[in-house]
């Protein structure tokens, strides 16, 4: 349990029992040792070269960038450059 305590004008603490925090995460494909798909890999290395063309040459906007061709592309192709839906 979490606990909020304030202290009253007469010198008295207030507490207060709040409910635990709970927090969920999904699974990363990652974290299974027998996955193999090169996706992810090729996904990977497109964003790098295109953040390290946007510094190189385009400092100002080099995050807007690859939201540019994010925009561009799920347009087309709503499930990605590799998707299978």
């Amino acid at each position: 349990m979490q606990s909020d305590h304030r202290l009253l004008e007469d010198g008295r603490y207030l507490t207060r029992l709040l409910p635990p925090l709970d927090l969920f995460y999904t699974a990363s494909p990652l974290e299974d040792p027998n996955f193999q798909d090169y996706r992810l890999d090729v996904g990977a290395l497109i964003v790098s070269f295109v953040r390290t063309a946007g510094i190189q040459f385009f400092s100002e906007v080099e995050l807007a960038v690859l939201y540019l061709i994010a925009a561009v592309v799920l347009p087309v192709k709503p499930t990605g450059l590799f998707g299978d839906a």
